[in-house]
């Protein structure tokens, strides 16, 4: 499917599944058990006492991106965008082998990278692409987990949080890759990713009873994983459809951005109040009861994605970046992903269809997983699975053809590559802006 965020909804969906009967294969009664916990017993109602900490629908978000008003239906060039491409080679080792990239992380020139398929843990790389260790450890024990579904980085404790959707728990582990403690949310369903905000832990969650009132896509929960504050909670048919397999969780500062699946808002966590940040704003923005009737009727387990093209106007912001100077995210207009890039200084939003990256030969589409104060992070994977075989990417043998030129630092790091090499990090470094204008 050409449609990455479409193609990130059923894959979303298939690995919940195929997580769901891999672990009863597996674990015989645990899978039981599991089962039959995630279907009947589980429910994520909080005591009706407890009120969403949630900012009211006539609180103004501090951003307002209206994408009526803009060109949407445009092309823009990288090169209108960043200075430059830094191209990082991720050393290669028995121990730093990565067979996938599932999400990434900046800390302090310190790349944190998941690969929830093959390594099946936490990877930190220094800025020139060193290998440094690796956080996490699979298996069934205290302190182990059975695969990451992703993770985040707290950064006033200098731990890592990996979450283990199979078994909806949480394991911490300093940057050494020492267990330090296991968190096991109650009263959840499936527990697909954590934030973290000061001392604050959020976790996002996946009601299997969406008709419930009480139901919460976003808890709050104390140091023994009970749940004190739910946020989120009118989710009706919406929680059974993921819009990215991704973290829903960005840690900005000292703050935690987050967005839910069919959300045109991107809110602020602090203190345990949530209020709305950024808004994507549009008249064609459909109903919740017309966005959930329409999906309710053309849902399709076996492709989840039928019912979306069918869907008019603005909606489902994903794929949220930030830093000092800019804020990216990605949303959904007829089931075509949309690209935003925000100047906070300029207050200037660009809004656009079609992404070209003319600075490496119009061959990467732009796919950003993470974001440092420079710029923007991508990566190049030397091989791709095609047939059950390994083949060389053709960025590379466009490279090494000569039909696309790098300039000398970036060439000298993709001269001896091979498919056995670890994947190459790109930074898109953003131009500075002229202060003086």
């Amino acid at each position: 499917m050409s449609n990455s965020g479409l193609y990130r909804l059923v894959k979303h969906h298939k690995a919940i599944i195929q997580e769901k009967v891999t672990l009863y294969s597996r674990g015989k009664g645990l899978g039981i058990v599991y089962v039959l916990m995630t279907l009947v017993i589980c429910s994520c109602q909080l005591p009706a006492a407890e009120k969403p900490a949630i900012a009211g629908d006539k609180d103004v978000a501090l951003i307002t991106v209206d994408v009526d008003s803009l060109p949407t239906e445009n092309t823009v060039r990288y090169s209108s965008l960043f200075e430059d491409v830094e191209f990082i080679q991720l050393e290669t080792s028995e121990m730093s082998q990565l067979g996938k990239i599932s999400q990434i992380e900046v800390v302090n020139d310190t790349f944190f990278i998941l690969d929830d398929a093959y390594a099946r843990s936490v990877l930190l790389f220094a800025s020139n692409g060193k290998f440094l260790r690796k956080v996490g450890k699979v298996g069934r024990g205290k302190g182990e987990y059975l695969k990451p579904s992703s993770f985040t980085v707290d950064v006033q404790t200098h731990t890592v949080l990996i979450v283990d959707r199979m078994l909806s728990k949480i394991v911490r582990y300093n940057y050494r890759g020492e267990y330090i403690e296991e968190i096991v949310p109650r009263k959840c369903d499936m527990v697909l990713s954590v934030g973290v905000e000061h001392s604050n832990l959020y976790v996002h969650n996946v009601p299997n009873h969406p008709n419930q009132s009480g139901n919460a896509l976003v808890m709050h929960i104390d140091d023994r994983g009970r749940p004190d504050q739910s946020y989120l909670t009118d989710v009706s048919v919406f929680s059974k459809l993921g819009l990215d397999s991704s973290s829903p969780f960005f840690n900005y500062q000292n703050g935690l951005r987050c967005y839910t699946e069919f959300s045109n808002y991107v809110y602020s966590l602090e203190d345990k109040r949530m209020t709305k940040y950024v808004h994507l704003k549009s008249a064609t923005v459909p109903k919740r009861t017309i966005l959930g009737e329409t999906l309710k009727h053309t849902y399709d387990p076996t492709d989840p994605s039928t019912g979306f093209r069918s869907i008019p106007g603005v909606w489902g912001i994903h794929n949220y970046l930030e830093n000092d100077e800019w804020i990216y995210f990605k949303y959904l207009s007829k089931g075509n992903d949309h690209s935003v890039f925000y100047a906070k200084s300029a207050n200037d939003p660009i809004v656009t269809n079609r992404l070209i990256d003319d600075m490496t030969g119009g061959y990467s589409a732009g796919k950003f997983l993470s974001i440092s104060e420079k710029g923007m992070v991508s990566y190049l994977f030397g091989r791709r699975i095609n047939s059950s075989r390994f083949s060389v990417d053709p960025f590379f043998e466009k490279v090494n053809d000569g039909s696309i030129r790098l300039n000398k630092e970036n060439r000298k790091i993709l001269d001896h590559y091979t498919h056995q090499n670890n994947p190459v990090l790109m930074v898109y470094n953003f131009k500075v802006k002229d202060e003086k204008n």
